[in-house]
């Protein structure tokens, strides 16, 4: 879901060469796999670190299902971050440079996910329990700061 929004993407093309120019030329973009690798860790090091703080508050049924809705948000963050290695995605949104279908979707996503967690028949499928209401507004707020960062990254 998160790859759609680079479907229909112009913010990062230039000149001649096509998205599918670029991709068939072969060449290895080190700095993607460096930039994948930081987020990467970084995402990893919140998550043990939420889990370790939550798991003294709540469950580990509940602590699971704060970290799914965390995970979530960080890779819709991450998604939106990434829609341009240049320009803000306000500035890519309002120029019409990017799918805003696609851009819906992946926020959809995001905040279905902490649907999710609180529709009975559905948590206990997935092995979810209710969180408390703070841990999920935690969560939230958790899963946007690597997207954040990246932003203000942008900036520097």
């Amino acid at each position: 879901i998160c790859a759609m929004c680079y479907s229909g993407c112009t913010a990062e093309l230039s000149g001649n060469m096509t998205s599918s120019g670029y991709i068939g030329r072969g060449k290895m973009n080190r700095r993607f796999l460096t930039d994948s690798a930081i987020s990467g860790g970084f995402i990893g090091a919140i998550s043990l670190l939420f889990t370790v703080i939550c798991s003294g508050l709540m469950t580990l049924v509940q602590t699971l299902s704060a970290l799914f809705v965390m995970l979530t948000f960080s890779l819709a963050s991450l998604t939106l971050a990434n829609v341009s290695a240049k320009h803000s995605i306000l500035t890519v949104f309002r120029h019409g440079a990017v799918n805003r279908k696609a851009v819906i979707t992946v926020v959809i996503t995001a905040v279905c996910s902490a649907i999710v967690t609180y529709i009975p028949f559905i948590n206990s499928a997935l092995g979810f329990d209710m969180p408390h209401p703070v841990a999920l507004f935690a969560a939230m707020i958790t899963g946007l700061i690597p997207g954040i960062i990246k932003e203000i990254m942008k900036k520097v």
